[in-house]
């Protein structure tokens, strides 16, 4: 793949997914593991993500002096979450929200580190209350009723300019569409950090808290949302502990995900006939005991093939 020449992804301004209606203390634990540099943090990840070391080496290349006084390995974990790469669904970014967007801690576990290092930069950056945008190609007005509360698990990025959306390579001017106007106060601006740094790209954390204010029918298939960020339930910036933990006591069963099987790929023929016969959005794991290599398999066929949006009863085996 050729970075220089890659087309800027547009799908992290359109991505506004279905997740839990409630969920306890999402990533929970995170702030607990120590600030190690990136190539330590992705470590747990590689089975899963395709491509994901040259990516951080890209990274790590751009960010030899970054902006806010944050740290190289620091701006680099922002860049990455970025970046994309075929086939758009096994992007990083995509990956990491799908994981957030399920109630399972489990499934967090092997992202701790990287996310300590993401929160921990994203803290670095001041927030500022500004009036964003962000948007869908499907008509949500019936989940957005006026003076109800949304969460957004994931991170979303917005963007202040309303023309950015309009174009086609985003939601354009035609067809089922909604727009939602935000008014936020924690955005953070990510552009000097950004693989597009001619972006205009506001991050919001995950699990951003919203009140719907009011919905309008703009005609043309366009629907228009309003809502205001509200206090969350759960600050995620505010968790990060000064923890001085070293990078040797990372738990085995985060070093045991990076092991291989055998002589080949690990397949579990039982778990992967319970997944090709899902039927709906649910995925029942009742009946499987997991290891950290099923969880591979649960996230890659499971949450990004299959696009299963909860997970039943999953228990990991001692």
């Amino acid at each position: 793949m050729n970075l220089a020449n890659h087309q800027t992804d547009v799908s992290r301004f359109c991505d506004i997914a279905e997740g839990p209606e409630r969920m306890t203390l999402p990533m929970e634990g995170y702030e607990k593991v120590p600030l190690v540099t990136l190539e330590q943090a992705i470590e747990p990840l590689l089975s899963y993500v395709s491509d994901l070391k040259r990516m951080v080496w890209v990274v790590k290349q751009r960010c030899t002096n970054p902006a806010d006084s944050l740290s190289p390995d620091e701006s680099a974990s922002i860049m990455l979450y970025t970046m994309s790469w075929p086939p758009n669904k096994k992007s990083f970014y995509m990956i990491l929200n799908d994981v957030l967007r399920h109630e399972n801690d489990v499934l967090l576990k092997n992202w701790f580190l990287y996310l300590k290092l993401f929160v921990t930069a994203l803290s670095k950056i001041p927030s500022e209350r500004r009036f964003l945008h962000r948007g869908v190609k499907k008509n949500l007005s019936a989940d957005y009723s006026p003076d109800s509360t949304k969460v957004w698990w994931a991170f979303s990025s917005c963007t202040s300019s309303v023309k950015t959306l309009e174009s086609d390579l985003f939601l354009g001017k035609t067809g089922t569409r909604t727009l939602f106007t935000i008014d936020c106060y924690s955005g953070k601006d990510i552009y000097r950090h950004s693989m597009h740094s001619k972006e205009d790209e506001v991050l919001l954390l995950a699990a951003s808290r919203f009140k719907v204010l009011s919905q309008l029918d703009a005609g043309n298939g366009l629907t228009v949302i309003q809502i205001k960020e509200i206090d969350p339930a759960y600050h995620f910036s505010e968790s990060l502990s000064t923890n001085n933990t070293s990078a040797s006591t990372i738990s085995s069963s985060i070093i045991s995900s990076k092991r291989t099987h055998g002589n080949g790929p690990y397949h579990n023929e039982k778990l992967e006939q319970t997944i090709k016969k899902m039927q709906s959005r649910k995925l029942d794991l009742s009946q499987e005991q997991l290891n950290d290599q099923d969880m591979e398999i649960v996230v890659n066929q499971g949450l990004i093939d299959k696009e299963c949006i909860k997970l039943i009863n999953i228990q990991l085996s001692a």
